[in-house]
């Protein structure tokens, strides 16, 4: 499960990685495993993801950033299963 450089997942994990290193290290593991699986995530890898997506965003929904802006940005919310 690639995810390109340029796209707000990217910048999102970049995010995460930076706030919460346990989450960050959580969902990058998920992500390793789908590598190594070959196929596309399951259902509840999926869910697991987004559930420590959420997670994520209700403890850091009033993070701003160094010029007073949301840190959690709505592009970054956008995102289905």
């Amino acid at each position: 499960m690639s995810i390109d450089a340029r796209s707000p997942a990217h910048q999102y994990l970049h995010l995460i990685e930076y706030k919460d290193i346990e989450t960050y290290n959580a969902i990058n593991k998920i992500f390793r495993y789908v590598n190594d699986q070959e196929y596309e995530p399951t259902r509840e890898q999926r869910e697991i993801i987004e559930y420590l997506l959420k997670e994520f965003e209700k403890v850091h929904r009033n993070d701003k950033n160094s010029k007073g802006k949301p840190l959690i940005q709505y592009k970054y919310k956008k995102r289905c299963l």
